[in-house]
């Protein structure tokens, strides 16, 4: 019969609404290479490479936010804080990452970062060759974060790379919260769209069904399913 997701959402909202629940998103969030190798690491390869971007595009966002808590932001006294101002680069959450692989990836995730801003900056400024030249930087900065994250089977998966560095740029300007609210609302969209249209093709499909059945099977059509 399958999950009945009506049902499974209310147990999850009753559970995390919990106030004894002790657990914290900085522990769910330690070891987190680890954790997406193990459990994405060959399906990313063996499964999703190749694949419409639409089939693993909620991973790139689960991605982006790793990368996002990873990367360093600059302090007062470094110089490209007053980019990162001028820029209004959303703060990322308060927590303290570990991760056994945080040293290789902070500085690839920071670069990723850095570049976001420059591209924003120059694409206010209309430099459409440094806006170009940053987003580069920034896409390889991304590809090299995730090969670190899931080895070399990930080096080539383009899309990959590409979806994960575009919802970076969103993460880097809303904040995480903001951006998967966005993402919820843009998929649920595009859901009741597709329903709708399936809905369509149903109802042509039947009325095709009803014109072609005999009076006398008139009672074993499938109207009923969408009617």
């Amino acid at each position: 019969a399958g999950v009945d997701f009506i049902q499974y959402r209310a147990k999850l909202v009753e559970r995390f609404s919990n106030p004894y629940i002790k657990d914290t998103l900085e522990r769910l969030a330690q070891d987190g290479s680890q954790k997406f190798f193990a459990t994405l690491g060959e399906a990313l390869v063996k499964h999703f490479k190749g694949q419409s971007r639409a089939k693993f595009d909620v991973l790139a966002v689960a991605f982006a936010a790793f990368l996002r808590c990873c990367a360093t932001e600059p302090g007062e006294a470094d110089p490209r804080a007053a980019k990162y101002d001028e820029a209004m680069v959303a703060p990322a959450p308060p927590m303290e990452l570990v991760d056994p692989k945080l040293v290789t990836l902070s500085p690839l995730a920071t670069a990723a970062l850095d570049a976001v801003v420059d591209e924003h900056l120059a694409a206010q400024s209309l430099d459409v060759d440094a806006a170009d030249d940053a987003r580069r930087k920034g896409e390889e900065a991304t590809g090299a974060f995730l090969a670190v994250v899931f080895g070399k089977g990930v080096e080539d998966f383009g899309e990959l790379k590409l979806a994960v560095y575009g919802h970076f740029c969103t993460v880097a300007f809303t904040g995480m919260r903001q951006c998967l609210a966005a993402y919820r609302t843009e998929q649920l969209l595009k859901i009741k769209a597709e329903i709708a249209q399936t809905y369509a093709v149903l109802r042509e499909l039947q009325r095709q069904e009803i014109l072609l059945t005999p009076p006398e099977e008139a009672n074993n059509t499938t109207i009923a399913l969408t009617s």
